[in-house]
């Protein structure tokens, strides 16, 4: 699944229960008309359970020898394999859903490479370390990462693993992703890096909002935002809900100073 280089010293840790590797895809979305994307199949666990449900499965492989064991093993005319680096495969021009146990060394990759896609998927369900996938999907609290993204895509916690469930077990707790793309934006596609930018500018600062936004508002006009949308001044930038962010993003473009104007703290 990974490149060359990378095979050398990234592992892949393995589901091994064919029971709950068929739960979690019919538990999905994916359907009789659906075309998935699977990244790193490994010796075909997921896979199998793929074909029994979707249209047409997308396997990328890098390892050679595992390509070779699918091609033997899972001979079927609803599956297209490549043998190639994903960060080299272009993705489906038409519409697609991923479903993938990624390995943990380059998931983050992996995740931003779909998500930042002319053509993002539709849905995708990945298997990450539980604390990555807490932080992207706002969990608890949310972050850059999943303030980025969710104007864009809805991000929940889908499943909890246990280490048991794979080999070899993983030191680290494990957690299925789910992400689906909004059938409308919270923001429109020409304002994406300057929300990305204001974004920065607000975590940048290692303080509190007011610290944070002081480039960016007035003292006064804060406050008064601060009330209407029902956060403190002094709270810390992860502990606005994305409501609140996109509220100050749309009074901050209303704004006659561009964002270019503002220095990162």
């Amino acid at each position: 699944m990974w490149t060359e280089k990378r095979q050398q010293t990234l592992s892949q840790n393995f589901l091994h229960d064919p029971r709950l590797v068929k739960s979690l895809v019919r538990h999905s979305s994916i359907g009789p008309n659906d075309t998935i994307l699977e990244i790193g199949p490994g010796k075909g666990i997921i896979t199998r359970q793929l074909l029994a449900v979707a249209r047409q499965v997308i396997a990328v492989e890098i390892d050679k020898n595992l390509v070779e064991y699918l091609l033997q093993g899972l001979a079927n005319a609803h599956l297209t394999l490549f043998h190639t680096d994903f960060f080299q495969f272009p993705l489906p021009r038409t519409p697609y859903k991923v479903f993938a146990n990624l390995p943990f060394h380059i998931e983050g990759e992996v995740v931003r490479k779909l998500l930042e896609a002319d053509n993002p998927p539709e849905e995708a369900q990945v298997v990450v370390l539980r604390d990555v996938g807490y932080r992207w999907s706002g969990f608890k609290c949310e972050g850059v990462f999943s303030l980025l993204y969710k104007p864009w895509f809805e991000m929940t916690i889908a499943y909890h693993f246990k280490r048991s469930d794979f080999v070899p077990k993983p030191k680290l707790k494990v957690a299925m992703l789910r992400i689906v793309k909004r059938r409308e934006a919270l923001i429109g596609n020409k304002e994406r890096k300057e929300y990305a930018h204001f974004l920065r500018i607000a975590f940048g600062g290692g303080g509190r909002i007011n610290k944070n936004l002081s480039e960016c508002f007035g003292k006064r006009q804060l406050g008064n935002l601060a009330a209407k949308l029902g956060f403190s001044v002094f709270a810390k930038p992860s502990e606005l809900n994305l409501k609140q962010w996109l509220g100050l993003f749309e009074n901050f473009r209303r704004q006659q100073k561009p964002l270019s104007q503002v220095s990162k703290n």
